[in-house]
């Protein structure tokens, strides 16, 4: 446990070094406890964050983003090929590792990445802490204890690549040694690759900028602040010449530039999806108390000892911080995961505010035994509060999404188009907006996309998944999906047609749109287009379906289907909301 800055730490040690070897022999024997204490400690959390990164299912977002990746290793480009409105930096650096033949493997590694990166963060965390005098063993094992942290910060989207580079920002800010406008540029460089995983992180562009502006306006030297704001767009730039080169700018500045507001509009209109911060600021502080209560008044100490010129290296820190969670009222949709980039710089800010709080309080020689005192309850009450929700959490299993993973790759094949407005799928997308969220459900509504039924029968639709997004479909596109699929498993539909109850001189009839293999499941006798049939080939478009005995049960289903089974199916939820 890291408790003061070396100075301090020297000035504590003295005493122990003059005296004789026996008194300080019980002293470094209780260290050692708590030392390996803490280590313990910090193993469990890890052990409980990486039990919900292998179990817990997977949030919708996650696989809007694990899909954008699998799109780009099969070979499309983001924005002309498909629908993605961040920017694309998470997804170029999955795609090369995500085995696109395997989807549960690949949903697998891409959880591991979003582990990995919540280490990252952790342990950055624990370093800018330690260089900012501050406890790191704190630091760190706040954030464990965090459940919106842990929660959200091991998904797999853009805010868990964005926020580690955010930390490393803060530690290069803390090399006073290095020449001040070398610092902001590098901090401007690991701005703009942030920027490139998620717009969000122009709140945290704007609170270094702050910074690089005081110390420009201080040191009466433009370039302090003109250099890395510069540097800040170098990534950025590079994205858009990348992309002008494949030909994906047009569509970038339409999705990105142009849609989002219209959408916004839209949805204000035709929804009320748009929301405060507020709401799920104080849910997810209700579940962390004890983390509130420290980082508010932790903010009050720091913001107080800055107006009188002290401890200044903490600014940044806390500053960012603030911002983060300003920046939250700003947004349009602060779900919680919104908040991960403000947590870790308030747990940093715990940590450092910690000793210096103690200081007026407890003498030298009693200092670092209060620390670690009050250190340790801040941990017991962080464990206390957040514990039964992260315990919760590894109840909701990722495991009957990854038997749909299994049994869409298998009922398909390469070539086959796939609909469910989530993207939990490795197939080609039957729909361009392969994902419809509140807003986009909004703007289709309005009529700002393509008609769905439509669009698949021209360009052809083999199975679809039903989950609550395809539940918001309605008149003619519910029709057509109804009508022409039939349900062969649990969530999974089927080429097909039902047909319970045909009776004799009764027509149904079945359209087809993507020519395959197809057979009859039932008893009796089945005509297509007036000729027997039990297997075979039929060609795109519409089919008469008729029976000389009557059916009672049966249905004409894609070839690939399973194995007729009569019985009543129910299908199970596959996403879990937020609550």
């Amino acid at each position: 446990m890291s408790a003061a800055p070396p100075t301090t730490a020297r000035a504590e040690r003295a005493p122990a070094e003059a005296a004789p070897a026996e008194a300080s022999s019980p002293r470094r024997a209780a260290d050692r406890l708590v030392a390996l204490a803490a280590g313990l400690a910090l193993l469990a959390a890890l052990g409980l964050a990486f039990s919900l990164a292998w179990h817990r299912a997977y949030q919708v977002d996650e696989v809007e983003s694990v899909h954008a990746a699998y799109a780009i290793a099969t070979g499309k480009l983001i924005y002309r090929d498909f629908w993605q409105g961040h920017h694309p930096l998470l997804y170029g650096l999955l795609a090369p590792i995500l085995p696109v033949d395997e989807p549960v493997a690949a949903f697998r590694i891409a959880r591991v990445v979003g582990f990995a990166l919540l280490l990252a963060t952790v342990a950055l965390s624990g370093w800018l802490t330690r260089r900012l005098g501050g406890c790191a063993w704190l630091a760190m094992m706040l954030l464990l204890l965090q459940s919106t942290f842990v929660e959200r910060g091991m998904e797999v989207r853009p805010d868990t690549l964005m926020t580690p580079l955010l930390l490393l920002a803060l530690v290069v800010g803390t090399f006073e040694d290095t020449p001040r406008l070398r610092r902001n540029a590098l901090q401007g460089l690991l701005l703009g690759l942030a920027f490139l995983a998620t717009q969000k992180a122009a709140i945290a562009a704007f609170a270094f900028g702050c910074v690089w502006l005081g110390q420009a306006i201080s040191a009466r030297s433009p370039r302090l602040v003109l250099v890395p704001s510069l540097v800040w767009l170098m990534p950025f730039a590079g994205m858009l010449g990348v992309l002008a080169a494949l030909g994906g700018l047009e569509a970038f500045l339409e999705y990105n530039l142009f849609h989002p507001g219209e959408s916004l509009r839209g949805q204000g209109a035709a929804a009320s999806a748009r929301f405060s911060a507020l709401g799920p600021l104080v849910v997810e502080g209700s579940r962390n108390l004890a983390f509130v209560l420290a980082a508010v008044t932790s903010l009050v100490l720091l913001g107080i000892r800055f107006l009188r010129g002290e401890h200044r290296r903490v600014w940044p820190t806390a500053w960012l911080a603030v911002v983060w969670l300003a920046g939250l009222f700003v947004m349009p949709f602060p779900y919680p995961y919104s908040q991960v980039g403000g947590l870790p710089p308030l747990a940093v800010a715990i940590a450092v505010a910690l000793p210096i709080g103690i200081e007026r309080f407890a003498a030298r020689p009693r200092r670092l035994s209060a620390i670690r005192a009050v250190a340790l309850l801040l941990v017991v009450l962080a464990t206390a509060t957040a514990l039964p929700r992260l315990l919760r959490e590894l109840g909701r299993t990722n495991t009957p999404q990854h038997h749909l993973l299994e049994r869409v790759h298998a009922l398909t094949d390469e070539s086959d188009r796939v609909l469910d407005l989530a993207g939990l799928y490795f197939r080609a997308d039957a729909y361009p907006i392969y994902v419809m969220t509140g807003a986009h459900f909004a703007r289709y509504q309005r009529g700002d996309y393509p008609a769905l039924a439509p669009w698949l029968r021209e360009h052809g639709l083999d199975l679809f998944v039903v989950n609550y997004r395809m539940k918001w479909l309605t008149g003619a596109d519910r029709e057509f999906l109804q009508t022409n699929f039939v349900r062969v498993e649990p969530n999974v539909f089927l080429s097909g047609r039902d047909l319970d109850g045909l009776a004799i001189g009764e027509t149904r009839q079945l359209e087809v749109t993507r020519a395959g293999l197809y057979r009859f499941d039932g008893e009796g006798v089945l005509l297509v287009d007036g000729e027997p049939f039990v297997e075979g080939s039929l060609p795109r478009g519409l089919h008469a379906l008729t029976s000389p005995t009557a059916i009672a049960r049966g249905r004409l289903v894609s070839s690939r289907a399973p194995a007729y089974d009569a019985a009543p199916m129910t299908d199970v939820p596959v996403f879990y909301g937020f609550d």
